[in-house]
């Protein structure tokens, strides 16, 4: 038996113009080889209405066979690739052809399936990429070796935007990906109309399929919140009148292979919202912040809050282990940025450790669907301590989203699930540095700006060291703008148990608040002290604890 390797160089391949037949020389040995137009081994990926085009390549044929799936069909070789291919489909639509050289049109997104029989006098096998071998099997009743070659074809097509809006448990539209939505002013007055009630969940569901999206946008007109990625989205009104519904962007956002996508789709919806059949009332935990700012949520977009308001808010506090007892006036009662939220300025001081209750008398604070605002009583929920860095990036969650490694010398690096933590940062080295050689940079690639307010602080650090490490300290400083840095903050390490998970704090006072405009941060392993070993630092956090003085 002999076997033997051929090398097939095609030195231009023309696919456009007229294409025609390649006639293969004879030859006295077997071998299996293909070709195609595409770049792959036995795996494409398209777009609707492209073409495949097959070389059979084999030596010592006896015999040979193409077939292909239903829905996609053989071509004659008179085409041009940029044309309609659909006029190019052979009249007599057969799934099978003895041709050495075929062309395959795929008209619809779908997994297909090309298989070529070949037929051989002599054993042959083919060993392609990431060892991809295949074997011919001998068939005793014809004496001829056989193989049964498969290749697939992914097929992509354009993204159809599909969904359904729900309300009161109801479906009230729904729209499939092959339906069309006219939208000239006359469709338009023709939409089916929606009584929704400010402040009832009006639900947005993304049906999607064909195109295969991975992600959408909802583009909503006059909701709270205008615009969604989220699958489900539950949309709330607050303004009187009646408004088209908007629309849903559906995306493939695709790579280097597949190719990206995206479509638009009207949704045939006009939202008359209509007053809420509800009272306009308090819902939801009050909350104090780190600025002392006291925040409620109603059950509806507020319209107005007027000047003398405050007069109708007292602030009962107490703080039994100080001996405070106190009714605090309201400063000032305003609407924050979502008008669902409404903001109370206390006149004097509170506590993350009072026990504070707020009374409304009720007033005319108004809805935008014309409520006015119950009276209520109901005790802050508040806190302690308040972390004032963004948790994300400083709990490593989101890893080099977030995270450069500079000068690091690949001693840096993010790791998951170690030892019950999920998302850490690891330091690990053999060597002690020197200069600045290990150090890592955060750069927030959102340009979200943060500040650190004046005040005392609990700075702690949770670290794991991995036993017979030499860790001593590690530092974190941050940048206030482009040139400035903070001052630095060690964190001596010195006496730390090794082989478990520990929390590293100490004091810290902020004379002045800080602004963050342009954050940058960095931990540094500091060249002055030898280490060698490896750390995982789970996260850092700024505690400001609000103690009553």
């Amino acid at each position: 038996m002999r076997f033997f390797n051929i090398f097939i160089a095609f030195t231009t391949l023309m696919l456009w113009g007229c294409v025609q037949d390649y006639q293969i020389p004879s030859h006295e040995f077997s071998d299996l080889a293909w070709n195609s137009n595409k770049n792959g081994e036995r795996f494409w990926v398209l777009n609707e209405g492209e073409h495949v085009t097959m070389y059979n390549l084999s030596q010592g044929l006896v015999y040979q066979s193409w077939e292909i799936s239903e829905g996609t069909y053989f071509l004659d070789g008179n085409f041009d690739a940029n044309s309609d291919l659909s006029e190019h489909v052979l009249e007599d639509s057969v799934s099978y052809t003895n041709e050495k050289m075929v062309h395959i049109y795929y008209p619809t997104e779908g997994t297909y399936e090309i298989n070529l029989n070949s037929s051989f006098e002599e054993e042959v096998y083919r060993v392609g990429f990431d060892n991809d071998t295949l074997r011919s099997t001998f068939n005793a009743e014809d004496g001829l070796w056989h193989v049964d070659t498969t290749f697939v074809v992914d097929v992509y097509g354009s993204v159809k935007p599909a969904f359904e809006v729900e309300y009161k448990g109801e479906i009230v539209l729904e729209i499939e990906g092959d339906q069309e939505v006219p939208t000239t002013d006359a469709d338009k007055a023709n939409w089916k109309k929606l009584e929704v009630e400010a402040g009832e969940p009006l639900i947005f569901r993304d049906l999607t399929t064909k195109g295969r999206p991975n992600t959408r946008q909802w583009l909503l007109n006059q909701a709270q919140e205008e615009e969604s990625r989220e699958e489900e989205f539950a949309a709330l009104y607050s303004k009187l009148g009646t408004h088209y519904a908007g629309e849903l962007l559906a995306i493939r956002t695709g790579d280097e292979i597949i190719s990206s996508n995206r479509q638009r789709k009207a949704i045939p919806l006009q939202i008359s919202v209509i007053p809420s059949s509800k009272p306009f009332f308090q819902e939801g935990d009050i909350s104090l912040d780190v600025e002392k700012v006291i925040r409620f949520s109603v059950n509806g977009g507020v319209a107005n809050i007027p000047a003398n308001e405050k007069d109708h808010f007292t602030l009962k506090v107490k703080n039994a282990g100080k001996g405070f007892e106190e009714d605090i006036l309201v400063e000032q009662v305003r609407v924050s940025d979502n008008n669902t939220v409404i903001e109370l300025i206390p006149a004097a001081p509170v506590y993350g450790n009072d026990l504070i209750v707020v009374e409304y008398t009720g007033g005319n604070i108004m809805s935008e669907d014309g409520r006015v605002l119950q009276g209520f009583d109901a005790t802050v929920n508040a806190r302690i301590g308040f972390e004032v860095l963004p948790e994300d990036y400083f709990s490593f969650a989101k890893g080099q989203e977030h995270w450069d490694f500079y000068l690091s010398n690949n001693v840096f690096s993010f790791e998951e699930d170690v030892n019950g933590a999920a998302h850490v940062l690891k330091f690990s080295t053999s060597e002690v540095p020197d200069a600045h050689k290990f150090a890592i940079l955060h750069e927030d690639k959102e340009n979200r700006p943060f500040s650190i307010p004046s005040g005392m602080y609990n700075r702690k650090i949770r670290v794991y060291i991995e036993p017979g490490s030499m860790m001593p300290n590690v530092t974190f400083r941050a940048k206030t703008t482009n040139t400035n840095w903070w001052m630095p903050m060690v964190f001596d390490l010195s006496d730390v148990p090794q082989g478990q998970w520990v929390e590293v704090e100490a004091p810290q006072n902020i004379a002045e608040t800080l602004e963050f405009n342009t954050p940058k941060t960095q931990f540094v392993m500091d060249k002055d002290f030898p280490r060698t070993g490896t750390i995982y630092i789970d996260y850092i956090q700024f505690i400001r604890e609000d103690y009553r003085p």
